[in-house]
């Protein structure tokens, strides 16, 4: 098998796989990785065509053919890499790096073409390139996400083994300037044919991958509110059972919180749904600055948001929810020449985790809330059960008048 069949092979891989990531482009436009996947075999196969013209004598310059093969080949693997970039939510190489490669290899390739053995050492820096950019990508996949799902690793192995090939031939080639001896056409074609395989995979690897971010797409779409990006009541009730039982092997309190937004009809008749939904969204990021990270927040429907932290005391659980009233009191929307801004009053209830019942101390905070309302609205109102005893402390509440 010499190179030119190898280079035939790869190409008619390289079809397969164009072919198959384009329709899964086309049917999957929106996740912007998917458009890079085939670009990046796209190159490939125009460097495998040019690579076979090369050994074929089909173009005029026997010079031109394999430098730009090679320069095709090596973008091809940074694309790939500007691919997994976007996989993690990174932004991708811009066209200035990838030009300013381009020009970089080309002169490297010159500079190779005047030693003793250019058709040594040009092909193994190629390699090498490879090699490391293969490297990156592994990086990339495994290390910079705490991702680890099977497409993920089917990719990283995949990878990983065209990343051996390149470097095999890399060293195959070096052993061969240094000890002035070709090896054998087979032991230098090998690398290639496992590469071609490795760029079948990648197809596979691809498609699931797909698969994987439009199954996080709708997991996302089932549990988060499309305006404001927090978690719906029924994803609510789910992701805060850890936070419960760390808080009861913690012997910690649990507060849950209900907002309501002050006079919000008045918002929208007065200033359209667009300044509502705008306020709804400011509620949602003001809230999620200030409370913690642990902390969990929903949007239950309407004007009505729902928050549960944990806590040593009740003190310290009341001040975090007031920072939240208080914040936003003194925010304010610039919207068409006119400022917008509302409050909202908050019912919290205070439970010792152990005692901790989702549905009745919802209830609790519900009324509490109501409490508020009645009180003047723009404050807090909170109900505190030290233990499991059903009656409550006498309430206190945290007021601003609006």
């Amino acid at each position: 098998m010499d190179f030119t069949t190898i280079f035939l092979l790869q190409s008619g891989l390289y079809v397969v796989s164009l072919v198959a990531l384009f329709a899964n482009w086309l049917n999957n436009k929106d996740i912007r990785e998917t458009a890079y996947w085939p670009a990046a075999v796209g190159v490939l196969f125009l460097g495998a065509v040019l690579s076979v013209a090369a050994e074929t004598q089909l173009t005029s310059s026997t010079y031109i053919g394999p430098h730009l093969a090679n320069t095709l080949t090596i973008l091809a693997f940074l694309v790939l890499y500007s691919g997994t970039l976007i996989l993690n939510g990174r932004e991708p190489l811009g066209k200035i790096t990838l030009f300013s490669t381009a020009v970089f290899l080309t002169i490297l390739q010159a500079i190779l073409e005047q030693t003793t053995r250019p058709q040594t050492w040009r092909p193994s820096a190629v390699c090498f390139t490879i090699s490391v950019i293969c490297g990156m990508i592994i990086w990339q996949l495994l290390m910079t996400s705490h991702e680890k799902s099977a497409p993920r690793l089917i990719m990283a192995g995949l990878v990983s083994l065209c990343m051996y090939a390149m470097g095999m031939r890399a060293s195959l080639l070096l052993v061969d300037a240094l000890i002035i001896k070709q090896s054998p056409l087979i032991t230098r074609a090998i690398p290639f044919f496992i590469m071609s395989l490795c760029i079948s995979g990648f197809t596979i690897a691809f498609v699931l991958l797909t698969v994987e971010k439009l199954q996080a797409q709708l997991r996302e779409l089932a549990e988060r509110d499309p305006l404001t990006g927090l978690l719906n009541r029924r994803a609510f009730a789910t992701v805060i059972e850890p936070q419960i039982a760390t808080a009861r092997r913690e012997k910690q309190y649990i507060g849950l919180a209900q907002f309501d937004l002050d006079h919000f009809k008045q918002v929208n008749d007065r200033f359209g749904h667009a300044a509502g939904d705008a306020v709804l969204k400011l509620f949602a990021k003001i809230s999620s600055r200030c409370l913690r990270d642990t902390d969990i927040l929903a949007r239950f429907g309407g004007e009505e948001f729902v928050a549960l932290l944990r806590g040593t005391s009740a003190e310290t659980l009341e001040k975090a929810i007031d920072r939240v009233r208080a914040q936003f009191e003194k925010t304010k929307l610039e919207l068409n020449n006119n400022s917008v801004g509302t409050t909202t009053s908050v019912g919290l209830c205070v439970v010792d985790a152990e005692s901790f019942e989702f549905e009745r101390h919802l209830k609790e905070a519900d009324e509490a809330l109501y409490e508020a309302k009645d009180a003047g609205r723009n404050r807090l109102v909170m109900r505190f059960f030290p233990s499991s005893l059903p009656t409550p402390q006498a309430p206190s509440d945290t007021t601003e008048d609006a």
